[in-house]
């Protein structure tokens, strides 16, 4: 059989439904929509809804997104390890993907707290593959991760990555987090 590349949606589910995940404090109707297209088939690569295209990597992404936020919320680790091996689905899908990479630091830290290094090794790989982004969500994305490695380890502040992840900040415009890099 040949492997199904693309699923076009025609369904009551819109982009919206799907995307902007980052701005949400966590969507039971959206959980409920991604688990639809992720449970479809594991041959689909892609899902068009209303034209806009969301990779299966990118649907493991939000899904876990939306479960970090959750436990947070709810105070439940086992809904991040859960989000966490969601995202190792998505990063064997697209391994350079530096949202997926910065959202596994991210949930490292809350699992792993009393280890950081298997975030900094994450943080570390994003510095590497993301030296020279390519536009400002990349930047944006680089930034952060710079500060999570340079404010890794309380005892020793790495002021100039600090510095990078600070003019980087002020340069997009985020004035809230170069005041966090201020602290």
């Amino acid at each position: 059989k040949e492997a199904v590349e693309v699923m076009n949606v025609h369904s009551r589910a819109s982009a919206g439904d799907i995307g902007g995940i980052q701005n949400t404090v966590g969507n039971e109707k959206q959980e409920k929509i991604i688990d639809n297209f992720l449970n479809q088939s594991n041959q689909v690569k892609k899902v068009v809804v209303d034209d806009i295209e969301f990779s299966r990597a990118e649907l493991f992404l939000k899904k876990a997104i939306l479960l970090h936020k959750s436990a947070i919320r709810n105070e439940d680790e086992s809904k991040l390890a859960e989000a966490f091996a969601l995202l190792e689905k998505a990063k064997a899908l697209e391994p350079a993907n530096i949202e997926i990479l910065l959202e596994m630091a991210k949930i490292l830290v809350v699992l792993t707290p009393d280890d950081p290094t298997d975030e900094e090794a994450i943080l570390e790989q994003i510095e590497l593959l993301f030296q020279s982004p390519k536009d400002d969500e990349t930047a944006f994305y680089l930034a952060q991760a710079r500060y999570m490695l340079a404010t890794s380890n309380i005892k020793h502040i790495d002021e100039d990555l600090l510095r990078k992840a600070k003019n980087t900040f002020h340069l997009l415009g985020h004035a809230h987090m170069v005041a966090d890099c201020d602290e």
